[in-house]
């Protein structure tokens, strides 16, 4: 199930958004050194980007109004989230492509005549294009994530959000009701 984030609705966006950012934030590197230390955890990857939505979405929002620290947290976080995506593909594409593979070569068992048969060569040659690409993809993220760590980024992404706040770039008076960021009864993907 899906997370919820508590909002109060007698709060501004801002105020609610400095106070939901550093939680979500929270969430999505809680998946950071499993990933990294287990880089065929595919599933443990997915739940790290399906995580990191909400709070690419969210910073989105405030991207027209913030200074420049924010801008390059929301940059750094989204080209995260891109990356695995990249990777996520490579981890959907690579079983298709062996399925194809073991279905050609049922087909050629079947074959009595050489020249009859269907060569493999191009779906091997896919299958490690794939592999490499998920190998660069994988070692840029994980690049990523510990810079992050060591570069304490989390800090400076609070910092950037209470930069928003003081510079009154958005008015503490209005009221917006956001509800749920992450309904918990969402079903698919």
């Amino acid at each position: 199930m899906a997370p919820l984030w508590k909002v109060e609705p007698a709060q501004s966006f801002t105020f609610t958004a400095g106070h939901l950012i550093p939680e979500i934030y929270d969430r999505f590197v809680s998946h950071a050194q499993t990933v990294i230390r287990h880089p065929r955890a595919v599933a443990e990857l997915h739940r790290m980007r399906i995580d990191g939505k909400p709070l690419r979405y969210l910073m989105e929002v405030f991207l027209d109004r913030c200074g420049v620290p924010f801008s390059q947290c929301y940059a750094s976080i989204k080209d995260a989230i891109e990356l695995m995506g990249e990777i996520h593909d490579c981890d959907v594409m690579i079983p298709v492509l062996r399925n194809y593979q073991q279905e050609i070569r049922l087909f050629n068992a079947g074959m009595t005549e050489r020249k009859e048969r269907i060569s493999t060569a191009g779906i091997l040659e896919l299958i490690r294009r794939q592999r490499a690409q998920r190998s660069r993809r994988f070692e840029q993220l994980c690049e990523v994530l510990m810079a992050w760590d060591a570069d304490h980024f989390r800090d400076r992404l609070l910092n950037s959000i209470q930069e928003i706040d003081s510079a009154g770039n958005l008015n503490h008076r209005e009221k917006v009701s956001i509800g749920n960021l992450h309904p918990a009864t969402r079903t698919g993907s």
